[in-house]
């Protein structure tokens, strides 16, 4: 892929981002690989992406169309600018919630490279919870004087400006603190319960696949109505708050927020098969409790327990070391069959790219997968694959879905 397609996969992605589209066209870790190839070719594009233009170049180059035929697309799948959030102002008091730098988490995909990282942590206590595959969401509670300040804000851990999500994160956030006076932060994962997905698509006539998909329009526009935001969960995952994590947690519970399910682990200096063991227990345990709740879960998050760790750890290339995400056990590349629906071949300059919509199937973590990325039309040619073929594809969470070819 040369630098051109990179940057207009980039554009579209953020431009459908920025104005609440139910297209999931790249996920975050696509996104963001490809803005990392852009930055290493030099080029650096505005963090701050809201009243981007429409990139009518790009979406000619990348998916074949006229102007005409681009704003048919965004008019079929993008909330008109009367019904979108804003951006915070500082007006508001709330310019906490307008933090845009946060450490990404660094994942692992096999139980070796796991153990690498407990290794490091030998004896202290870890705090692993589930690791839902939602929208990063903050709510900040400030007290300003007898009256109690909330914000909502929603954001991707990049440098941007976070969206201003209030209104539709009150419908499902506790107003009051029951008798908490101190000013709390709260991060969570916002997401849809899976089985909202086919009623949503039927209520409003759209076509979301991915409960995270949807979770981003319900905190972004105003069609819904508010008894759908029952199947709108925000589950905790921090709270700046307390000296460890799991004090915070726990004061989460007592103010009725959703708190996602954890537990806590040390490692004392076990072999690789006895650590395999006990990390196979805790996924089964946390999957379970996710599962039981009807919402999709990615893998598992580690973090050391102690929250001064995030201050005194080191920090390499934006992550962490004293977290990490463990996409390990049921969360391992999984490979996939499913019948073809049809091709979708978007050309471009020099190739045409192929994708197979198929069947849907859904992945152990629980993700839909309705697109399989299958390089280029000679594979199509060469392997005989048309509607109605049975193919077989690997799924790695949060990358593309390639096609396996025999």
């Amino acid at each position: 892929m040369n630098n051109n397609e990179v940057l207009n996969k980039v554009l579209i992605a953020r431009y459908l981002y920025a104005q609440g589209s139910d297209v999931y066209y790249l996920s975050d870790a696509e996104y963001d690989n490809l803005c990392e190839q852009l930055k290493a070719s030099g080029t650096v594009l505005n963090p701050i992406y809201d009243n981007d233009p429409v990139p009518y170049e790009a979406f000619a180059q990348e998916m074949g169309f006229d102007k005409q035929a681009t704003d048919k697309y965004l008019a079929e799948h993008i909330e008109t600018a009367s019904n979108k959030t804003s951006v915070f102002s500082v007006e508001q008091n709330l310019d906490f919630l307008t933090e845009s730098q946060s450490l990404s988490i660094n994942a692992v995909h096999k139980f070796p490279e796991a153990l690498a990282w407990f290794q490091d942590h030998e004896d202290e206590e870890v705090v692993i919870s589930t690791k839902i595959d939602g929208i990063n969401t903050r709510r900040g509670y400030i007290q300003q004087g007898d009256h109690l300040e909330f914000g909502g804000a929603l954001t991707r851990g990049r440098s941007s400006d976070p969206i201003d999500i209030t209104e539709n994160m009150r419908k499902i956030s506790p107003i009051t603190l029951k008798g908490c006076t101190d000013n709390l932060v709260v991060y969570s994962e916002t997401v849809v319960v899976s089985s909202f997905i086919n009623e949503a698509n039927a209520k409003y006539d759209c076509d979301y696949t991915i409960p995270r998909g949807l979770a981003m329009a319900m905190m972004r526009v105003d069609k819904f109505e508010d008894a759908d935001y029952a199947n709108l969960k925000s589950f905790v995952f921090r709270i700046d708050w307390g000296s460890t994590l799991i004090e915070g947690l726990e004061l989460a519970k007592s103010l009725d927020f959703d708190v996602v399910p954890y537990v806590t682990y040390t490692y004392h200096g076990e072999d690789l098969d006895a650590f395999k063991q006990q990390m196979e227990q805790i996924i089964r345990t946390l999957k379970d409790a996710t599962d039981s709740m009807g919402i999709v879960t990615d893998g598992m998050v580690a973090e050391v327990n102690d929250r001064s760790a995030f201050s005194r750890g080191d920090v390499n290339n934006n992550y962490s070391s004293a977290n990490i995400a463990l996409k390990i056990g049921l969360w391992e590349p999984g490979v996939y069959t499913s019948r073809v629906v049809r091709l979708d071949l978007s050309p471009q300059f020099d190739r045409c790219a192929c994708v197979a919509v198929v069947e849907p199937v859904v992945a152990a973590g629980g993700q839909t997968i309705t697109r399989v990325n299958c390089y280029n039309p000679s594979i199509l040619f060469d392997h005989g694959i048309l509607p109605g073929t049975e193919i077989r594809f690997e799924y790695k969470n949060e990358t593309t879905v390639n096609i396996i070819l025999d």
